[in-house]
């Protein structure tokens, strides 16, 4: 097994982190305000990053650590290994199927067969295979460079693009952009669940938690991990913050998720086609999480397997990969709506990685209560990111299952994907149906 630097260590997590779910930045800002969002942007970086660190604390305590299952059992025993593995088994899995969703709107948008959607998920899913092959990270760290550069020029060409087209209305319609510092740009406003979901969606775009240990177990100097974490953090929310603050400011209310699909058609495609890269790599990175997961389990007691080319070895990594992007596909083939499916991911098991942090600084630090002088500001951080988290859990879950359900009110709102009820969105054409063909309406 191949080590790597603190920069590729970066680049994995980058690349990992800053997807294409940045691009949802200005309709979350046209959905409750620039303010809020800068604000809540800078709470959230910052439970990330102190999470992450205990993270990083565990892993120096206990090198040999590997993934989040390894964890589990160190704290709780047989019953905490799989209940931390089946957590990050599971959210990797369905983030790839996320992946399979929006690669397969990226595909029809270039001109891909776009008549049969269920094909573009397959095809994607292959794709996705094939860039999973490396076992390491040192070596997917080409890659995830390059899949940074690609989101980071998307964007740009995104921001320049719609700079000069402006908002897509019809021919003679009275532009209103109605930029606001807080609230929704919308003036007929946004429910109180229209508003969690994208709360919710905001707070998926910070921290890389299941990627943390995996990416230090593979890291030559794991004691430069900090300032692996400092540099994620401080790319991802200024990224996030300047792809909101320009896109909504040159298209206000307009703006959808993804905001690709703000501009005209053939800049859309132009902008599908440069964030590609991006929209493989960040699932192949997730896809890594998975199947080393699973690798590692398979061959901890023979680990030759996983540290020189063997047969077993080798065939064993593919068949894992090819599995977990099966199920990813099946999953993108059954929930063909990214926003609500991501909404719900989020709520369930996103926060349960960060608040693992509390956990671990429990695990490190047992005598902190007894000498909370010392340690006041872990403990306040400590309570602030569980009280987050369950906040996120519950309001998240609520929002997500109502929109779900066919409660969600409004047909007027910011991003019609997010704001009508899952009835009335295949009632309309918005969303393909299970195991469909056809293109949704605003798929491309």
């Amino acid at each position: 097994m191949e080590k790597m630097g603190a920069f590729k260590a970066w680049a994995n997590l980058v690349a990992y982190t800053v997807a294409v779910v940045v691009t949802g930045a200005p309709s979350v800002m046209a959905s409750l305000g620039i303010v809020p969002v800068v604000l809540m942007s800078l709470l959230f970086c910052s439970i990330a990053y102190w999470s992450g660190m205990q993270y990083f604390h565990l892993r120096m305590k206990y090198p040999g650590i590997c993934n989040l299952e390894d964890a589990g059992y160190l704290l709780y025993g047989p019953v905490g290994r799989e209940l931390f593995g089946l957590s990050q088994l599971l959210f990797s899995i369905f983030l790839q199927g996320s992946h399979v969703i929006l690669g397969s709107k990226a595909l029809a948008t270039l001109g891909w067969h776009d008549d049969c959607f269920l094909a573009l998920g397959a095809v994607f899913a292959i794709m996705s295979w094939i860039c999973n092959i490396p076992r390491d990270y040192a070596k997917l760290g080409g890659l995830a460079g390059v899949a940074f550069l690609s989101i980071c020029s998307a964007i740009v060409f995104t921001m320049i693009v719609s700079g000069i087209e402006g908002p897509q209305v019809p021919a003679g319609a009275i532009i209103m952009k109605n930029i606001r510092a807080f609230g929704p740009s919308q003036p007929e406003g946004i429910t109180a669940t229209a508003a969690l979901l994208q709360v919710t969606n905001l707070f998926l775009s910070f921290g890389s938690h299941t990627a943390f240990l995996p990416v230090l177990f593979e890291m030559k100097n794991p004691a430069q991990f900090p300032k692996v974490l400092r540099g994620l953090i401080a790319v991802n929310f200024l990224i996030y913050v300047a792809t909101g603050v320009v896109i909504y400011a040159t298209l206000g209310r307009y703006v959808v998720t993804p905001a690709f699909d703000s501009l005209p058609a053939r800049f859309a495609q132009i902008a599908y086609g440069i964030a590609l890269p991006t929209i493989i790599i960040a699932g192949c990175e997730s896809g890594q999480i998975a199947a080393k997961q699973v690798f590692v389990r398979i061959f901890r007691s023979r680990p030759h397997h996983m540290t020189t080319n063997t047969l077993l070895g080798w065939g064993t990594w593919l068949s894992i990969n090819a599995v977990t992007w099966g199920l990813a596909w099946l999953l993108a083939s059954l929930i063909p709506f990214f926003p609500q499916f991501l909404g719900l991911e989020a709520s369930l098991l996103w926060v349960m990685f960060i608040a693992y942090g509390a956990l671990f600084f429990a695990h490190l630090n047992p005598a902190a209560l007894l000498n909370w002088r010392a340690y006041w500001h872990h403990i306040a951080a400590a309570v602030v990111t569980v009280l987050v988290c369950a906040f996120i859990c519950v309001a998240g879950t609520y929002a997500s299952a109502r929109s779900i359900a066919g409660e969600l009110g409004g047909h007027h709102l910011v991003d019609t994907s997010l704001n009508l009820a899952l009835a009335d969105l295949y009632r309309l054409g918005e969303v393909a149906g299970v195991f469909s063909c056809a293109r949704a309406a605003g798929a491309a």
